[in-house]
This record gives C-alpha cells, sequence and structure tokens, in this order.
C-alpha cells in the first residue's frame, strides 16, 4: 500500500511520467492483492473513495447502501461471511478472526490504568504470559486496534492526543487537499481499526507518512 501512495506522490511532484508511473502502480497494486491482505485492500480502496467529490461519492453510496440492504434481507450474509471466514468459518469472520476477544481483554486492562496506561508499546510484553501459545503468540503481539492500543499503553491522555493529530489530518484534507496524503492517511485510518499502523513496529507507514506529511508542508510554506 506505502508503495502506491510513494508512487502517487512522486507523479505528483512530477518525478516520474505518467506511463511509467501507471506500470508502477500497477505492480505495486498486484503485489498488494497478492499479499491476500484483505484488510489493506478494502482500506485502500475505501480511502480513495472518500478522495471523490461529494455528489460523486454519494452516487456511489447509494447503490451500495443498497446492495447492503439486499444482503440483509436474502439471507446471503451468512454466505459472505463464510467466505471471509478463515476454512468458512463464520464465527470467524463474525469475531473478525478473534480480534474481538482481544479488545475485550484489552479494555478491561486499560480500565486498570485509565489515565497514562500500561507503558508506551506495552500490550504484547505485559500479556504474553497471559495469551500465549504456539498458535496465537504472534497474533497477539498488539491489540488489533489502534485506538484501543494506544488507550491500553498511553491511556485516555494518550488517546487523545493520538485522536487529536487524526483529527487536524483529517480538517487538512477538507480545507487543504492533497491526494496522496489524504490517501495514505484515510487508509491507515481505516487499517487502525483492525490492526496498529501506528506503531514502532511498523516502520515503513510510519515514515512513509512523515515524508508525505513533510512535503505537503513544506508545499504549503512555499506556497503561502
Amino acid at each position: 500500500m506505502v508503495y502506491d501512495v510513494l508512487l502517487l506522490l512522486a507523479y505528483q511532484r512530477k518525478e516520474l511520467g505518467g506511463a511509467l508511473a501507471l506500470l508502477l502502480f500497477a505492480v505495486a497494486t498486484i503485489a498488494l492483492a497478492w499479499t491476500q491482505s484483505r484488510t489493506e485492500v478494502a482500506a485502500l480502496a475505501v480511502a480513495a473513495l472518500l478522495q471523490l467529490h461529494g455528489r460523486y461519492l454519494l452516487a456511489l453510496m447509494v447503490p451500495g447502501v443498497t446492495a447492503l440492504c439486499a444482503l440483509l434481507t436474502t439471507g446471503m450474509l451468512r454466505a459472505i461471511l463464510e467466505a471471509i471466514g478463515r476454512k468458512g468459518d463464520v464465527s470467524d469472520a463474525a469475531s473478525l478472526a478473534g480480534r474481538t476477544d482481544i479488545w475485550q481483554y484489552a479494555l478491561a486492562e486499560a480500565a486498570n490504568a485509565p489515565i497514562l496506561g500500561h507503558g508506551f508499546n506495552s500490550f504484547h510484553a505485559a500479556t504474553v504470559d497471559t495469551w500465549f501459545t504456539t498458535s496465537t503468540y504472534f497474533a497477539i503481539a498488539h491489540t488489533h486496534n489502534n485506538f484501543i492500543e494506544v488507550l491500553y499503553s498511553n491511556g485516555v491522555v494518550g488517546l487523545a492526543l493520538f485522536v487529536g493529530c487524526l483529527s487536524v489530518l483529517l480538517h487538512r484534507w477538507q480545507t487543504r487537499p492533497s491526494l496522496a496524503r489524504d490517501l495514505l492517511v484515510w487508509a491507515l485510518i481505516i487499517i487502525s481499526f483492525s490492526e496498529v499502523p501506528f506503531s514502532s513496529a511498523t516502520l515503513l507507514p510510519n515514515l512513509v507518512l512523515y515524508i508525505v506529511i513533510a512535503l505537503d508542508a513544506k508545499e504549503n510554506l512555499c506556497g503561502s
């Protein structure tokens, strides 16, 4: 995903020609699809839709909502959950591959240190003895939700700062849109509901985000 954004940024800055940028973008997108990361693919697709002008986005939302209502009323939702769940397991899809169990545990533990949390990046170290098994050791390296992760680690103080920073970026999306920046920000926010992209363990997405924001700020300062 970050490579798609970097290529888009390079194209915006006229550092890549249209044909080459399109070719590399296609390669990066195919590579993303091959990873079978449904979260990232869906996040990038939704983030791209959110960059459309309001009336065009509304035009796409109407058939989308209609299709969702049709799925709910015709009973096809179960078939979709079976397709999404691992090995056709509906309960696995309904629990988001066990994420809801982790969220409940993390929220309960966060309540024991609500103001400042348990410490930066502390979830894995603090819970490894509780959750450790050969099959789940890597799956619980984090809370699989960036907002819960910040609340657990840094409390309501850290969560307020985290949400505040994201709010500033979303305000910029509304007032001074920049396609590469906004695409990355929205994709990372969407991913944050099931993964932890804003983490010291995920260096590349964070590095690219800082680069995109810095270049955008430089252009705005030069323009003003």
